[in-house]
């Protein structure tokens, strides 16, 4: 009796054992015996999900945890942190994914294998990407990680041979340099270009951005004026909208200012403005117009799934009234093509759901109104390339004509099925006719 007792207390305290041994695992690889000590990195300010991936475990982080080399961070969509690396630091924005190197405040290294990286580096800081590798000092500057394409675009000081208000950008495995404006700016970019004025003087000033951030909400206001609401209906085990929500949007004049406002940064990029190679996956959509453009037609409003509880919306247009004051330079065979008032699409609200793309919803609308959409799989750059929308197609209206696409008033330097949406977008197509976007509002600095 006195040896199965014995046996018992044993079997417990190996139990306990075990245990104690497992938390303190759990404890070691979660960081929660690492002090900040000045020398090695740390997050702060955390916002959204983070999580951090440590020796084969994978958990959300919580701010103050200490770096260890070999960690990787992903930020869900909408969220982003804070790397304090000492005098410096990087933030991780949105679909950021990262790899520390070294994570000592003293030659700190990191590998980006997607999103933005924002750094301010007082001291230097060393980024990866893509087989490339960069190293920022006394500099602030920005690390975009697309398919096919990566750049650096320099807010103060100076990295490799960009200064500050230049982009180091890097298409299929080419370097360029080229210049970018303020328009190029998205959210995460604007916060933490505001955090970085408040020690240094960056190429551009909070009044520039309030009158950024002003331009866009005033665009978006409008195209939800103008726009009608979506009513998703279950049918069938389908989702349809109500006629009263398929009525057209607006007249042309309604939506000029959304087209017309804001200027943009270059459109250089090979997506939408000159042609990719397309010896790969070429798909052309199973509807095509069977009207003349000139015809009137109501636009449908589409939407997303209808099972997902949080919906998302944006509003998108597509037009072509370059054309209108190009006509000597259209292909004869296309006259038919272009709408009277230069609109093929009116303004639409579209409901979507979360990780869907500027192209996904382009296809989806082009669909259900009856608009002819072409498209082609670019291997080089890992995107879709739009080729034509409504039988009018790249060099159709001169040399340098073409289509292109813009967010809240400025043209992305990827593929519209690389940007994806979060809910308020105004998207709009317009075909270019002059200057590679010059004539919709891009700023060509080739």
């Amino acid at each position: 009796m006195k040896r199965k007792t014995v046996a018992n207390t044993i079997m417990v305290i190996l139990i306990i054992a075990i245990a104690f041994s497992g938390v303190l695992g759990v404890g070691y690889i979660k960081g929660r015996f690492d002090k900040p000590n000045g020398k090695t990195a740390v997050l702060t300010e955390i916002s959204g999900i983070v999580t951090l991936k440590r020796s084969n475990t994978a958990y959300c982080v919580n701010r103050e945890t200490v770096l260890h080399g070999g960690d990787e961070l992903v930020c869900d969509s909408g969220a982003s942190v804070l790397i304090d690396i000492g005098d410096s630091y990087i933030a991780l924005g949105q679909s950021a994914k990262a790899k520390i190197v070294t994570p000592k405040n003293d030659g700190f290294l990191a590998e980006v294998t997607a999103g933005e990286a924002f750094v301010y580096a007082e001291s230097p800081v060393g980024l990866e990407f893509d087989a490339k590798h960069t190293q920022i000092n006394n500099a602030v500057a920005l690390l975009s990680v697309r398919k096919g394409t990566q750049s650096v675009s320099v807010y103060y000081g100076k990295v490799e041979n960009a200064g500050a208000g230049q982009m180091l950008e890097w298409l299929g495995g080419e370097a360029s340099v080229r210049s970018f404006s303020v328009n190029s700016l998205n959210d995460f970019n604007i916060a933490q270009i505001r955090r970085a004025n408040k020690t240094k003087p960056l190429i551009f000033t909070n009044e520039d951005l309030d009158r950024l951030e002003a331009e866009r909400l005033s665009q978006i206001q409008n195209a939800e004026n103008s726009a009608p609401a979506v009513t998703a209906v279950q049918s069938g085990g389908k989702t349809e909208t109500s006629a009263k929500n398929k009525e057209v949007v607006s007249k042309s004049e309604n939506i000029t200012e959304i087209f017309t406002t804001a200027k943009a940064q270059s459109v250089t990029n090979p997506f939408n403005s000159s042609k990719p190679d397309t010896s790969g996956k070429k798909e052309t959509t199973s509807e095509h117009r069977t009207a003349p453009a000139n015809a009137t037609t109501k636009p449908s409003v589409t939407t997303g799934s209808a099972d997902v509880k949080d919906k998302l919306y944006c509003t998108i247009t597509i037009r072509c009234d370059t054309i209108l004051k190009n006509w000597d330079k259209l292909e004869p065979a296309k006259v038919a093509y272009v709408p009277k008032n230069g609109c093929i699409l009116p303004v639409v609200r579209v409901e979507f759901t979360k990780g869907e793309t500027v192209f996904d919803v382009l296809k989806r609308v082009c669909r259900q109104n009856g608009i002819q959409l072409e498209y082609s799989w670019t291997p080089l750059y890992g995107s879709y390339y739009v080729e034509g929308i409504n039988n009018l197609y790249e060099f159709d209206c001169g040399p340098e004509s073409g289509w292109m696409y813009k967010v809240n008033g400025w043209f992305p330097n990827y593929g519209c099925s690389s940007y994806g949406l979060t809910g308020g977008e105004a998207v709009v197509w317009c075909y270019t006719c002059k200057g590679l976007g010059e004539d919709v509002g891009a700023e060509y600095n080739g």
